[in-house]
């Protein structure tokens, strides 16, 4: 199957594209797993205009996201196998886009890493801290879980002890007040995290310059 994109985009952002095709295929072998893919188009199309250089960062999910992450040592996480190969799609987005090298890892892992110390998180900043005597701090660690809906509730619970853990799903988007994001299909999902993280990686690329 040739399926050829309406508008040619590098091919840091084709995840959409592939996916699209995987799921048009799995229609053709198994009549249950219908998905309507010009809905998904349209959801893709929204979340890239949430995240458009027009927008600032307290509306726009990509740029908050890269507020967030710099200046950080980051890593992306997942629980189970769609959240960790779409982490694994936002390291790369990172380093191809950016040239910011990102940790992705399972959620398990991670914690068990900051649990038992091997993570290294850095202490306080002292008043007497100098850069010129003292070296550098080390960056801060800050991990990112990659949900779906249906797994927040119990993600949330697992990283509750952790302050440098963050939980995102496709939904936490900074609207305006009143206004929700309504919550689609797992795969709508995470499609919208591999197109906000891949523009998460345009913003960090932005502001190193």
């Amino acid at each position: 199957m040739v399926l050829a994109p309406r508008l040619w985009v590098p091919d840091d952002f084709g995840l959409t594209r592939y996916l699209a095709a995987g799921l048009a295929a799995l229609h053709v072998v198994d009549a249950g797993m219908r998905v309507d893919l010009a809905a998904l188009a349209d959801e893709l199309d929204a979340e890239a205009l949430r995240n458009s250089a027009a927008r600032d960062l307290f509306t726009n999910p990509a740029k908050t996201l890269a507020e967030r992450m710099s200046d950080s040592a980051v890593v992306l996480a997942g629980d189970n196998p769609a959240t960790l190969a779409l982490a694994r799609h936002g390291a790369a987005a990172m380093l191809r886009l950016a040239g910011e090298v990102v940790a992705a890892a399972g959620l398990g892992d991670v914690l068990a890493a900051m649990g038992s110390g091997a993570a290294g998180t850095p202490g306080k900043r002292s008043l007497f801290h100098d850069e010129q005597i003292d070296g550098p701090l080390p960056r801060r660690m800050r991990t990112f879980a990659l949900i779906t809906d249906t797994e927040r509730q119990a993600v949330s619970a697992r990283v509750s002890g952790f302050d440098d853990v963050a939980v995102i799903g496709a939904e936490d988007v900074p609207e305006p007040a009143g206004a929700t994001l309504p919550i689609g299909r797992p795969e709508q999902q995470l499609a919208i995290l591999a197109v906000r993280m891949e523009m998460t990686a345009v913003y960090l690329k932005l502001v190193r310059g």
